[in-house]
């Protein structure tokens, strides 16, 4: 059963970084297949790439706390350690992430700080060959993690399969019974229409009829 499957740290963080690796690996390749750099679908898969590579780097970094008494994974964070250093030279990666995608504009303590004031003096990966050092590298590392520590890794398969399998069965009947009990867009339509009367808001259109859109 599932339930009684109980995860090491190492196998929690081996799932989320091959699941995070999965869809790093197929955007960078749907990326790719797009000629144009000005495709607006590339800039958002682009920009969905950095969050997941922060995610990755972020997960990277339980690592380091697991390995203080783990010799083998240890060893394994040593040979990676030029790879990971290099990558610390984006320090605009996690504040893009933060500023521009996450919280758009906004800190923590939801101030209004724009990205464009906020990234300034950054090195921020903007190129094509600077996604590509990105990629080359994030591969590396979960290439070498994944081979010296298959037998953890081959133990999750089987729980992961399951576990997912039975929550998209679960959820799909969950969003079946909602979806029944929830009011119907065309019910908030019409919600919205009496607000707007009340408060003597003309419709949409009507606005952009008077003002030549």
């Amino acid at each position: 059963m599932v339930e009684s499957y109980k995860l090491t740290e190492l196998q929690e963080c081996l799932i989320n970084l091959q699941l995070i690796f999965s869809e790093l690996y197929f955007d960078y390749q749907d990326a790719k297949n797009i000629q144009s750099d000005n495709s607006f679908l590339k800039v958002s898969l682009t920009k969905y790439w950095y969050i997941r590579i922060c995610s990755f780097l972020e997960e990277y970094e339980i690592l380091n706390r697991l390995a203080k008494n783990n010799e083998d994974l240890k060893d394994t964070l040593y040979v990676c350690a030029p790879i990971v250093r290099n990558l610390e030279k984006y320090k605009g990666l996690r504040k893009m992430k933060n500023l521009m995608l996450a919280h758009f504009n906004r800190d923590k303590q939801q101030k209004f700080k724009p990205w464009w004031e906020e990234l300034k003096g950054f090195r921020k990966p903007l190129r094509e060959d600077d996604i590509k050092e990105l990629y080359e590298s994030i591969a590396f590392i979960k290439d070498l993690l994944f081979l010296r520590h298959k037998n953890e890794w081959e133990q999750t398969i089987h729980y992961l399969k399951i576990s997912v399998k039975l929550f998209i069965k679960e959820d799909i009947d969950f969003q079946n019974k909602m979806k029944q009990v929830e009011k119907s867009m065309s019910d908030i339509n019409k919600e919205v229409l009496k607000r707007m009367k009340e408060k003597n808001i003309k419709p949409l259109n009507e606005i952009e009829k008077e003002r030549g859109y």
